[in-house]
């Protein structure tokens, strides 16, 4: 089976090459589809239709993850002021009823095997505080919460108190924000390895030299043009 993972799209259509050319069994999309300062808002919101669309018909499994660049064009954020880098608030409405729209087809977290999926990542103080116990539930109930009470993963949003830090490198904050320095320090023993984005990185570490093959950081779609590719068990890096 293989699988291939998409870092932050940020309007791009490079994915559509990318699956045609690897013709995968499963497609994960990690968020951001959002947000791009040389992508205009209109191939931004066609080239989001266009995922959906090959989600919603495609013959393959494709997991849409949500990103923090999507969050904030969430209902309540837009009532709540909450922005940040690249919000287009021209565009705010449109793209928060597009979301709308699909809301049933995105999701927080995802797991595969021994492979755990999310935009920044998940660390065990987190899951700590939101009372959500490491086992065969986790996933579901993280995505319980993302669809319940999305707040909670607001903008440095910490724990089911809502206090709010907005310094991103700290290890209670929620899979949309969360750092790699602070996920690698507090997530060693949650037993998965973690595949995310949020952070660019220049290239994909497929050799595990800076991270001991336990997280692989794919915000690379802008630098290095790669893409992470997981084919029965083992990980390499895709070029476009």
């Amino acid at each position: 089976m293989k699988t291939i993972v998409l870092g932050d799209i940020h309007g791009r259509g490079i994915w559509q090459l990318i699956v045609q050319r690897e013709n995968p069994d499963k497609v994960i999309f990690i968020g951001d589809y959002w947000d791009s300062f040389d992508i205009p808002f209109l191939d931004q919101m066609y080239n989001f239709k266009q995922i959906v669309h090959y989600t919603r018909t495609s013959d393959k499994e494709v997991i849409l993850l949500t990103g923090n660049h999507d969050v904030h064009y969430q209902r309540w954020a837009i009532e709540a002021g909450e922005n940040y880098r690249g919000f287009q608030a021209i565009h705010a409405n449109d793209i928060c009823q597009e979301l709308q729209l699909n809301e049933d087809i995105m999701q927080m977290a995802y797991k595969m095997d021994n492979f755990l999926f999310s935009h920044a990542g998940i660390t065990e103080t987190w899951l700590e505080n939101m009372e959500i116990e490491n086992d065969e539930n986790m996933v579901d109930n993280i995505n319980d919460y993302a669809k319940f009470k999305p707040q909670l993963f607001g903008f440095g949003v910490v724990g089911r108190t809502g206090y709010v830090d907005n310094y991103g490198d700290n290890i209670w904050q929620n899979p949309t924000w969360i750092r790699p320095k602070s996920l690698m320090k507090d997530s060693k023993d949650l037993g998965y390895i973690q595949i995310v984005g949020h952070t660019t990185q220049n290239q994909i570490d497929t050799k595990g030299k800076s991270t001991g093959g336990k997280y692989y950081f794919i915000d690379t779609l802008e630098t290095s043009g790669e893409y992470l590719i997981i084919e029965d068990g083992q990980i390499t890096a895709g070029k476009c």
